[in-house]
């Protein structure tokens, strides 16, 4: 059987200082015909023209999420925030409507909440047979599960900001003078984030260095620790120059190797006054 070429997403419009958003709902198969992420790696940093990720590397929950799904009696999943990259709305009366999203990978990057997405992924490969069986046979009604979604238009949130911002500092800092979508995604991603233990600190380091780059303010936490993400580029260079003493002793992300490295936050921390 052909899929349909478009998903129908029954939606609300909200609109908050002129931030475009819908709310509505998805069934996780269809969420995971749509759903992506940024992940951000180490050239990321080294390389920050080449549109960097904010997300952190994969972490081993979807096992636990698609076991829970399974067998709590109850089982709540929160609303996920997503980034509509493909799509339109049509409204029907008064903010009410429907979000027409092509049924493509990447229609939607999922800013809060990948490992939920992760874990019903691992449902669906155990019902196809790609993984040990988590279910009994009938399973499958999983997979019609009703996920809330909170859905940000990112490219007009993008285009609202970049008339607000300070361009110079993005044309200096990124090579740039106009915002994308990943760029507003990375300042949700970091709000949601800031203050869970969940978020690496090397990665809060690094998101705000690349949200202070691209000009946007009004973090708090940005800045009153805006020293922090100051010195990001300075422990960069030291990583990444092979002229300097600390080239490729500086971890930014992934497990430490078997030559003895700093931690690139713990090394930003040691430069504080």
């Amino acid at each position: 059987m052909v899929k349909e070429e478009k998903i129908e997403v029954p939606v609300i419009r909200l609109g908050q200082k002129g931030l475009v958003l819908y709310q509505g709902k998805l069934k996780a198969r269809d969420l995971l015909d749509l759903w992506d992420v940024k992940k951000f790696k180490d050239e990321h940093l080294q390389h920050p023209s080449i549109s960097p990720g904010y997300q952190r590397e994969t972490e081993n929950r979807a096992n636990k999420i698609a076991t829970y799904v399974v067998e709590c009696e109850i089982p709540l999943i929160p609303s996920i925030l997503v980034s509509l990259r493909k799509g339109e709305f049509e409204e029907l009366e008064r903010d009410y409507g429907f979000l027409r999203i092509p049924r493509e990978k990447g229609a939607i990057y999922v800013i809060d909440g990948q490992h939920r997405c992760m874990g019903f992924d691992l449902l669906k490969r155990s019902i196809e047979g790609e993984r040990k069986p988590l279910l009994q046979a009938g399973g499958e009604s999983l997979l019609d599960y009703e996920v809330p979604v909170t859905f940000i238009d990112a490219r007009k949130a993008a285009d609202l900001a970049t008339e607000k911002i300070d361009k110079s500092i993005l044309e200096r800092e990124l090579g740039r003078d106009k915002l994308r979508e990943e760029d507003v995604e990375r300042v949700f991603f970091f709000i949601t984030n800031k203050t869970q233990k969940s978020l690496q600190a090397t990665l809060k380091d690094v998101n705000m260095y690349f949200i202070a780059s691209a000009g946007i303010k009004g973090i708090p936490i940005i800045e009153e620790q805006r020293w922090r993400a100051d010195t990001v580029p300075i422990v960069r260079d030291l990583r990444y120059d092979p002229d300097s003493p600390l080239y490729g002793l500086i971890r930014i992300v992934g497990p430490t190797g078997a030559q003895r490295t700093i931690r690139f936050s713990s090394f930003i921390s040691s430069l504080e006054d």
